[in-house]
């Protein structure tokens, strides 16, 4: 996945999509708790003995999308939806990110309560992705930005009004 860090913030880089823990060796058997890391919630990462916070303090990116997929039940079959921008340009999701011993890059997408103009999104899951508008996107960068302050912007920015349209039920086939 393109990304942008907040250790060389001039540069896209690519990172694996799937957060690992720094320590990460090979084995899940030390990580058993971790139910995902494709994408975090926030209530995830501000629990106290989240092995995200590190990540959330020292190690925030930006993921550059075009878009994402939301998915809902109808007649009892999950339908997916492909959300976007209205001018299909490119935008920014707040993310985490760690630097494994052998240098890859691995990063996930930050989930936040679904509110105002994303309700009408069809979305099971009733989250979504934090997207950090360009007005603020040297504030999550910055590795200065507390903790306190993040928890802030992440309740308060608002999601953009994005377009969204089914798709086919058997790309999940």
């Amino acid at each position: 996945m393109p990304i942008i860090t907040n250790s060389e913030d001039a540069f896209i880089q690519f990172g694996i999509w799937g957060i690992l823990p720094e320590e990460y060796d090979g084995s899940w058997k030390s990580f058993q708790k971790i139910e995902e890391t494709l994408h975090i919630s926030d209530t995830t990462l501000f629990h106290n003995e989240s092995i995200f916070l590190p990540s959330l303090e020292k190690h925030r990116c930006l993921i550059i999308v075009s878009g994402f997929f939301t998915y809902t039940i109808v007649d009892g079959v999950t339908q997916p939806y492909y959300v976007h921008l209205p001018d299909y340009k490119p935008f920014s999701l707040a993310g985490i990110y760690t630097i494994l011993n052998d240098g890859f890059i691995t990063c996930s997408f930050l989930l936040t309560p679904v509110k105002n103009n994303f309700k009408k999104v069809p979305n099971i899951q009733k989250m979504m992705p934090l997207v950090i508008p360009d007005s603020i996107r040297n504030i999550w960068l910055n590795k200065n930005t507390s903790l306190s302050a993040i928890e802030t912007l992440i309740n308060a920015v608002d999601p953009p009004n994005f377009i969204y349209y089914p798709l086919s039920k058997s790309l999940l086939e």
